[in-house]
């Protein structure tokens, strides 16, 4: 038997494979909920709602993951950048992009890709905040719930 062969996306350098189990057990439960609703006719309009939130929640879950990547990928590239965090709430997510002093050459790269991002994901409302550190952490700055996607 051949082993599978690793699915990525090239850009933004992410593994799909990991996610594509944990949907495919999803999906085999949804096997199992289907030949339930096949044996009774009135559950299937409830079938139909209820793959229809899965699917959905599916589409964003791999986008979530494509706009941390990609961003990840984005921001490794601007050396000037310390570490980032995201908040993510729904729809919403929140950078907060650190530096340690001025750098505004490097902040221009930042808000360039900002406006990409905001047209490759019109289905959030992505917002970013720029600090500089001047010699303090970040984590004395960041509020609770941030989760680090860049930085040592």
């Amino acid at each position: 038997m051949k082993a599978p062969r690793e699915i990525t996306c090239p850009m933004g350098k992410f593994d799909l494979c990991g996610q594509l189990v944990i949907e495919k057990e999803r999906y085999a439960r949804l096997e199992e909920e289907f030949q339930k609703i096949v044996r009774n006719p009135q559950g299937e309009e409830r079938f139909r709602e209820y793959f229809t939130v899965l699917l959905g929640m599916i589409e964003h879950s791999f986008h979530l993951y494509a706009l941390l990547d990609i961003s990840r990928y984005e921001f490794e590239k601007i050396e000037e950048v310390r570490k980032v965090y995201f908040f993510q709430r729904r729809n919403n997510v929140d950078f907060w992009i650190f530096f340690e002093t001025d750098e505004w050459e490097a902040e221009d790269k930042v808000y360039d890709f900002y406006e990409r991002m905001l047209s490759m994901f019109p289905k959030y409302d992505i917002g970013i905040k720029l600090l500089r550190l001047w010699g303090r952490k970040p984590e004395d700055l960041l509020p609770y719930g941030g989760v680090k996607l860049l930085g040592k």
